[in-house]
């Protein structure tokens, strides 16, 4: 009976948008406002369902939007740019090349396979207007293999409301020629001065949708400024007709988290006042923040005009006295002047209406935030964007109260359970607030005072202790590889044999000239032991013939050093095993074979298998510092906990041998620092190099509290330190 006599207010009072409605003056709105109560009495059962621990499927009343923060940042950017772009296409009148550059802009910011547009035909029909990006095929063409899209764009021309679709097409037109392909349509009305109301399609791959509500607000504001230069939108400050004020409401009222309300209420209510933007701020006293600003999915809180129209909206909070202001701040009332001038010298408006916002059903309950219209020319009548913010005041009012009310009741904290409960063992308040009081006591004295072990793990792997690098020794080709992976060698074994054709050619050339030099010194020693006489040249002495052959030898001598050099170059050229053990570089042919190689480049990896065995760990330069704290303090060769791979998990303990001073960038974890650790191999079965193991490093005890928060402790105080 509790539960029925709390459903029957809650329906009362979320009917109360038709109360609204008729106080406006605007009977035929009620009619709408009905299809919102009805929402609401649903949104109530489900609450209800939650508060009794039903099991409910919470589908879209637990939709997660965040106001201000934008989960499309490069569209919302670049979104200033594309209006201003569509505006100066928009100048011209001409609605096929203000259409093609809505086009443009919404594939490009939205990343979009592409668009159509579409319209209602003389018999009801749909009608394909524009094509944009799908290919040379008309999709009106294949609308009978796409069942359903026909109905969709049909339902969606006649509601002229926007809204998304999820589809699956098998056509080429959509660019996948591979089989369906999934998207999510977004489907938005563009009204066209003197012709019918166009449909405008996207087809978003899902992957391309990081957010439904900030795509939506993006296709608005191109719309908006699509609008023909002989048609320009005439602010008012007021609803041209019932039926907008009746879709205010129920397009506020359609949604049970606050961001979402507020964002709603400021885009919509922008529209229908005419102003240049409205601004709502939820909360009270110190806690009131902007929440949303019509026209932004992203802005600077600590920016000067937010602070400054925050201030100003905690005054009128506070004073529970609305501010107009349109040109002279000493017409204000004396507590507001200081913070209205804040306000006029940050963003010069010429008329600015600062309101609080209070449940509309419940005329003695605080505010809940404030509603701030803003307009920056003459162009609009005062007076009645005044009235019009006092008409929807209530509305948002309520909506944003039912929000934090449900809120609540979904995030209702253990605490707030045992504070507002009755002890029905002992018939009176007080018993569950003692028992919570020293529960909550002995918790916080637990994280505070009982010690627990300080772990600190990263991506480790078990490796031999000795491996060693083989290095090319010289620029050239692999002519030949002697061993394969996996494969036994001995120290001092061959590997792999490097060519070198330039040194091929300098020992040819080197052996060359010295095997003439050789000739020469012979037939200088032949020509001393008998001389020649010669009719056209006088006959050398000697000296000179002695002087010629010492000549000879000394070059002999130095092409014989060259020579050697040159050998030992081309030995060097056979690399060799640095250490007795096996090959461990995979798929050494394939990687190899004939491949050209520079000096100094690592080509092969050797290691003793037979030894020593080690866990290399990389642990994350933010938790090193926990570990060298620990080998200092405790002991050097701190024990590491190892975790082998298998069924079940086999767990060995080995101890820290070493902790590099360098700090290198791993793809995976980024900063990181290579912790050495010593292991018995004699207690692993057959290990294998590069098996990846869990390691632990045992850094001593800490506090529980520390243990189980450290890495938000340790950010806070980095924090706190800068």
């Amino acid at each position: 009976m509790h539960h029925m006599g709390t459903l029957r207010h809650q329906c009362s009072r979320w009917a109360r948008p038709v109360v609204h409605a008729a106080k406006f003056g605007r009977i035929s709105a009620a009619v709408s406002a009905i299809g919102c109560a009805r929402y609401r009495v649903s949104s109530v059962l489900f609450a209800a369902a939650i508060s009794r621990g039903a099991r409910t499927a919470n589908g879209v009343l637990e939709e997660q939007f965040v106001a201000g923060v934008s989960r499309i940042d490069r569209p919302a950017a670049a979104v200033p740019e594309s209006v201003r772009r569509i505006r100066s296409v928009a100048i011209s009148g001409d609605v096929g090349a203000v259409r093609r550059a809505l086009f443009d802009e919404l594939v490009s910011l939205l990343d979009a396979v592409g668009g159509a547009a579409w319209t209602i035909g003389p018999q009801r029909e749909v009608q394909l207007v524009m094509q944009y990006g799908l290919g040379p095929e008309r999709i009106d063409a294949v609308h009978d293999r796409w069942p359903g899209h026909r109905e969709l764009l049909l339902q969606a021309l006649t509601d002229a409301t926007p809204q998304f679709a999820s589809a699956a097409f098998e056509s080429d037109a959509t660019g996948s020629g591979t089989g369906p392909r999934q998207f999510r349509l977004l489907l938005f009305p563009w009204p066209v001065k003197g012709q019918p109301t166009e449909l405008l399609e996207l087809f978003i791959p899902p992957e391309s949708l990081a957010s439904e509500d900030d795509a939506l607000e993006v296709v608005r504001q191109l719309c908006e400024a699509a609008v023909p230069a002989d048609a320009p939108p005439q602010p008012t400050g007021r609803a041209e007709s019932p039926t907008q004020l009746a879709a205010y409401i129920q397009a506020v009222h359609s949604s049970l988290d606050i961001e979402r309300v507020a964002l709603t209420a400021t885009n919509e209510g922008r529209l229908l006042l005419g102003c240049d933007r409205l601004s709502i701020a939820v909360g009270r006293g110190r806690s009131l923040r902007m929440t949303a600003i019509s026209g932004l999915t992203s802005f600077d809180r600590r920016s000067p005009a937010i602070r400054a129209l925050e201030s100003l909206g905690r005054t009128v909070q506070n004073d529970a006295t609305p501010c107009f202001h349109t040109g002279t701040v000493s017409d204000a009332p004396e507590s507001l002047r200081g913070p209205l001038t804040a306000c006029v010298e940050e963003i010069s408006p010429q008329v600015l209406y600062v309101l609080p916002l209070a449940d509309g059903d419940d005329e003695a309950s605080s505010p809940v935030g404030v509603l701030v219209a803003e307009h920056f020319d003459n162009e609009i009548n005062a007076d009645l964007l005044r009235q019009s913010c006092q008409e929807i005041a209530p509305v948002i009012g309520t909506a944003i109260s039912n929000a934090a009310d449900y809120e609540g009741l979904i995030r209702i904290p253990l605490l707030g359970r045992l504070l507002r409960s009755r002890s029905r063992r002992f018939g009176r308040p007080g018993i569950s607030r003692r028992v919570f009081a020293v529960l909550l006591i002995a918790a916080l004295a637990a994280l505070v005072l009982v010690p627990a072990d300080l772990e600190i793990s990263g991506r480790a792997e078990l490796q031999p202790r000795d491996r060693r690098p083989v290095y090319a020794g010289s620029t050239g080709v692999i002519e030949e590889l002697m061993v394969d992976h996996a494969e036994a060698v001995e120290a001092g074994e061959p590997l792999i044999r490097l060519r070198n054709r330039e040194l091929d050619f300098e020992i040819s050339r080197v052996d060359g000239e010295l095997q003439t030099v050789l000739q020469q010194i012979a037939d200088a020693q032949a020509l001393r032991a008998r001389p020649v006489r010669s009719s056209t040249s006088p006959p050398a002495s000697a000296d000179e013939m002695a002087a010629r052959e010492q000549e000879l030898k000394q070059v002999r001598d130095s092409l014989i050093a060259q020579l050697e050099i040159l050998r030992q170059q081309e030995q060097d050229l056979t690399l060799t095993s640095p250490l007795a053990g096996q090959v461990l570089t995979w798929n050494v042919q394939e990687q190899l074979e004939s491949r050209p190689v520079e000096i100094g480049q690592r080509l092969l990896t050797v290691a003793d298998v037979n030894g020593p065995w080690v866990v290399e760990m990389h642990v994350r330069d933010r938790d090193i510092g926990h570990v060298r704290e620990a080998r200092a303090a405790i002991r050097p060769d701190l024990e590491v906990e190892i975790v082998l791979p298998g069924d079940p998990p086999v767990r060995h303990l080995g101890t820290v041998r070493s902790v590099t001073e360098t700090v290198e960038y791993d793809e995976l974890d980024g900063p990181t620092v290579l912790v050495t650790v010593d292991v018995d191999a004699e207690r692993i079965n057959a290990p294998k190099p590069g098996t990846t193991v869990a390691a632990r490093i045992q850094c001593g005890r800490e506090p529980l509290g520390y243990v189980l928060f450290r890495q938000v402790i340790d950010a806070v105080r980095t924090w706190w330190a800068f």
